[in-house]
C-alpha cells in the first residue's frame, strides 16, 4: 500500500459515523455519569457532547448487584476512556467522589440491598468508622480495634485458638 493510500485510510477512520451523526475521536478521558442500567446490572454513561444517547459501558471493576442502579438514581460522575478512541465505546475507570459543598459533608452513602453480602480481596478488607475498625487479612488474621469494644451475645459466646489471651 502506497503511502498515499495509508494517508487516505488515516483520514477516513478520524472521523466515526453513527446514525447520521459526526463525532469526533475521543483522545483524553472525559467525565460522563451513570444514566440507565440495564436488566443485567450492565451500565450505560453519557457525557457532555455525546450524539448518541446513552451508551453501554464496559467497566475495570465487578460491583454488587444494584449498584449501578443506584448510581443512575444520584447520576454518578464516572471517568471515561474510549476503546480505540471511539466516542460509541466508553470504559468507566473509575467513580469521582462528590464535590463538598459544606466543610465537612459526608459522602453519600453506598447502599447495597440483598441478604447477602460478599467482599473478596486478595490482601486485606477494612471496615473504617471514627476510631473503630474491622479489618480481615488474606493471611487469616483479623484484627477489631476502637476505644472501647463490646462483644454481646444472647447465647454462648466462645474465643477459641490454640494460645488465648485476654487483658
Amino acid at each position: 500500500m502506497s503511502n498515499e493510500e495509508q494517508t487516505g485510510n488515516e483520514q477516513r477512520t478520524a472521523t466515526i459515523v453513527s446514525i447520521g451523526t459526526r463525532m469526533s475521536p475521543v483522545e483524553s478521558p472525559v467525565i460522563g455519569w451513570i444514566a440507565s442500567v440495564s436488566a443485567h446490572n450492565l451500565p450505560y454513561v453519557d457525557y457532555e457532547g455525546n450524539k448518541a444517547g446513552p451508551l453501554a459501558a464496559r467497566r475495570l471493576m465487578l460491583l454488587m448487584p444494584g449498584t449501578f442502579a443506584s448510581m443512575a438514581e444520584r447520576r454518578q460522575e464516572v471517568l471515561l476512556v474510549f476503546e480505540r478512541n471511539d466516542p460509541l465505546r466508553p470504559i468507566i475507570t473509575g467513580f469521582l467522589s462528590p464535590r463538598e459543598t459544606e466543610e465537612g459533608a459526608a459522602p453519600e452513602l453506598v447502599v447495597v440491598e440483598g441478604a447477602r453480602v460478599r467482599i473478596d480481596a486478595r490482601d486485606d478488607v477494612s471496615l473504617v468508622c471514627g476510631e473503630g475498625a474491622v479489618t480481615l487479612r488474606g493471611n487469616g488474621r483479623v484484627f477489631v480495634s476502637g476505644t472501647n469494644v463490646t462483644v454481646d451475645s444472647l447465647g454462648v459466646a466462645r474465643v477459641r485458638g490454640a494460645d488465648t489471651e485476654i487483658g
